[in-house]
């Protein structure tokens, strides 16, 4: 839900810091396989049926929890990216992570992350110049008396 994840991402920081966020991130991205006993198997329907389940299992299950993990990466740098502009070592972390990302379908999604951070760190070491491209208007002053109408001595005698 995107409400749900712009909400967590504005407050998780009252629960949790942002290492201890991207740890567990980390850890919920890298799904154990389940064990089958391989000892049991008597023929090659069972060790059919044990290799459909696990095709299943990473079809619907593993992919997508991973792409839900790398889409809270990407709306966190998107959004949040303070967080990682004041700890390097939590992008050094970040970046190390999306460097491990090897299914295709979810590289692309960890390239595409690495880009925005990429250009974020480039537009924050860049230098901004303000440049206008007409001159500023002149300054108006609005008085509702005219300026000899004060008289200053008398404002401070």
């Amino acid at each position: 839900d995107p409400r749900f994840l712009r909400t967590f991402l504005l407050t998780y920081r009252s629960f949790c810091t942002p290492r201890e966020l991207l740890e567990l991130l980390v850890k919920r991205f890298e799904i154990p396989e389940p064990k089958f006993n391989t000892t049991s198997i008597h023929d090659d329907n069972e060790a059919l049926k044990i290799r459909e389940d696990l095709k299943r299992f990473r079809n619907e299950y593993v992919k997508p929890v991973q792409f839900r993990v790398v889409n809270v990466f990407r709306h966190w740098v998107d959004h949040h990216f303070y967080d990682f502009e004041r700890d390097h070592d939590l992008l050094d972390r970040l970046n190390n992570f999306l460097r491990s990302i090897k299914v295709k379908a979810m590289r692309k999604m960890a390239d595409f992350i690495s880009k925005s951070i990429q250009r974020k760190m480039e537009s924050s070491n860049t230098e901004r110049e303000f440049t206008y491209q007409e001159t500023p208007p002149k300054i108006e002053i609005h008085l509702s008396r005219k300026p000899e109408d004060y008289n200053l001595m008398t404002l401070h005698p």
